[in-house]
């Protein structure tokens, strides 16, 4: 599931600049339209349709807000994408800011696609055995690489391992907190997990406004470091969240301990 977000990255940039340059616009977005209707058209043709033979009950928003993991799942992980749309909106400015050509915003976005992909295949060896560990470390790279954008995005070396560490990351963390709010939602994960999209989408729309405003404010060179900010804040989140919201997995050594 998760992998078609990153393949769409990978495909859906050069794919949508060759668009831009042989089609208008307006052509570009009707064909896009023409798509989303198919796509709608075999969802209704080939998709089971959902049974709640297996559900005892119906799922409980005010209970599941009522677990403090979800809370802090449902926290951290609108702010990590608030962090990553923030930059991801402006990515064409940051990377005229920085000395590097046009044609570099297209590279730049299949490069995320592609390292993203691997994020998520380390992810899924990782996500059951080592969750706290993992989302720790990936929260922590994906604030580096951001951190060190302004200085070493100026050249190609610097900006493609860097946007190489930003992909991989940030399509890791996104497993990560998906198997955490399931986790921490229990009984109730089916609320849990709506409430995390809804946040999660809120997330996305403050964030391209939060870019904005850090694009008209410090200036496009320093946008990274603005969208560094709401990473900060999740690393420290998922950091005191150590019983509920991200609890050390089986092997992760002494760091395994019963929630409490």
């Amino acid at each position: 599931m998760f992998s078609g977000n990153s393949v769409a990255l990978a495909v859906g940039a050069p794919l949508g600049t060759m668009m831009g340059s042989v089609l208008s616009w307006r052509a570009s977005f009707l064909v896009l339209a023409g798509v989303a209707a198919l796509l709608a058209l075999l969802a209704i043709k080939l998709l089971p349709p959902a049974s709640d033979a297996d559900r005892d009950s119906a799922p409980s928003m005010r209970a599941a807000m009522a677990l403090p993991g979800v809370i802090a799942v449902a926290t951290a992980w609108p702010l990590l994408l608030l962090g990553h749309f923030a930059l991801f909106t402006y990515i064409a400015p940051f990377i005229l800011a920085a000395g590097l050509p046009d044609t570099a915003t297209g590279i730049s976005l299949s490069v995320i696609g592609v390292a993203s992909l691997v994020g998520i295949w380390i992810a899924g060896l990782t996500a059951d055995a080592r969750p706290r560990g993992s989302v720790l470390t990936g929260v922590a790279l994906l604030l580096t690489s951001f951190a060190l954008l302004p200085a070493l995005g100026g050249t190609w070396t610097g900006a493609l391992a860097l946007l190489t560490l930003w992909g991989i990351t940030f399509g890791a963390t996104g497993i990560y907190n998906q198997a955490a709010i399931l986790r921490a939602g229990g009984e109730h994960k089916d609320a849990a997990n709506g409430l995390a999209v809804v946040t999660i989408q809120l997330g996305i729309a403050v964030g391209a406004a939060y870019g904005a405003l850090a694009l008209n404010t410090v200036g496009a060179l320093l946008v990274p470091l603005a969208a560094a900010v709401p990473l900060a804040v999740a690393l420290v989140i998922i950091f005191a969240s150590r019983h509920r919201g991200y609890p050390a997995g089986p092997r992760e050594g002494c760091l395994a301990r019963s929630p409490k």
